[in-house]
């Protein structure tokens, strides 16, 4: 049986000096590279997140060869507040995460996902997804573009990779509940190294470290399925203008019945969606710049196959 997540990191960890790890226990501690700092624990949406900037970032190998490895279908989720003023200024792209570091056969990257200023006035910003192919060499994919919301306020990004074939490629893109992208690449020659490293907030190139994100993650979660779009019934209580924009994110850890999930606590964050009636629900979002505000009695949600 596929297991359900690759790797689900809560940053939960209250003291500086507790390395974060993975709640699926696919990967080991996460630690820092020679040069690298380990990156503070601050406040976040759920709770405790940690702030990732240029040399603040960790890393670590799959307890399992391969555990994290996903060289078709994959789901990458984060939530997240993101510095592009910060970003801007540090003159590349920030990683969220990379699966591999890119040196050796073993280390090509499988999937990464990343962030980039497109106009740093407008506060234009665009996810995009990344992987090597059997050469090493690096697909970068068209991304999706969204106004970013202020470096308090945290979002929900998503990056969905379908497979289809060896030279057919689906992407798509989304902030909060909004689609931002969707597009058909060439790219289907995807590489993957079983002992790759699972880097978090940096991406190598030829050894080096780089591509730091200036930001605050709160929870990434790593899924080997692609998400499908499902508006049932929408709640009564839907929210309003731009608080449409996803109050609180959920993300829903898939199961072969999800009518049956285990319902979640109140902020459910990347784990099990609350129960509410019943229903797999998300609200619809009137706003192109998605911004998380406060508690609210709903969430956006999304199935799978």
């Amino acid at each position: 049986m596929t297991p359900a997540t690759l790797a689900l990191l809560r940053f939960r960890e209250a003291d500086v000096s507790l390395l974060p790890s993975d709640d699926v226990g696919n990967l080991g501690d996460l630690g820092v590279d020679t040069g690298l700092t380990l990156p503070p624990v601050v406040p976040a949406f759920t709770g405790f997140g940690r702030s990732f900037g240029n040399g603040a970032a960790v890393d670590g190998p799959d307890v399992v060869p391969g555990a994290t490895l996903a060289t078709r279908d994959v789901t990458v989720r984060a939530i997240l507040s993101w510095d592009l003023t910060g970003q801007a200024a540090l003159g590349q792209p920030g990683t969220i995460v990379a699966r591999g570091k890119g040196t050796t056969a073993a280390e090509l990257v499988s999937y990464g996902v990343e962030l980039r200023v497109v106009n740093a006035g407008l506060r234009i910003g665009e996810l995009r997804m990344w992987w090597q192919d059997t050469a090493g060499n690096v697909k970068t994919q068209l991304g999706g573009q969204f106004v970013a919301p202020s470096s308090a306020a945290f979002m929900m990004v998503t990056a969905v990779r379908h497979w289809v074939s060896s030279s057919q490629v689906e992407v798509r893109y989304y902030v909060g509940d909004q689609l931002i992208g969707d597009l058909v690449s060439v790219d289907g020659d995807i590489a993957g190294g079983t002992t790759g490293t699972f880097c978090v907030g940096v991406r190598y190139t030829a050894g080096a470290a780089g591509r730091f994100l200036v930001g605050v993650i709160d929870e990434l979660q790593v899924v080997p399925l692609r998400l499908r779009d499902r508006v049932p019934n929408q709640m009564d209580q839907a929210l309003a203008g731009a608080q449409a924009a996803l109050a609180v994110p959920v993300l829903v850890e898939p199961t072969n019945d999800l009518e049956d999930a285990i319902p979640g606590r109140a902020l459910a964050g990347l784990g099990r969606l609350s129960d509410e009636h019943a229903e797999q629900v998300r609200v619809v979002p009137g706003a192109f710049d998605l911004v998380m505000g406060g508690p609210a009695d709903h969430a956006a949600d999304r199935d799978y196959r």
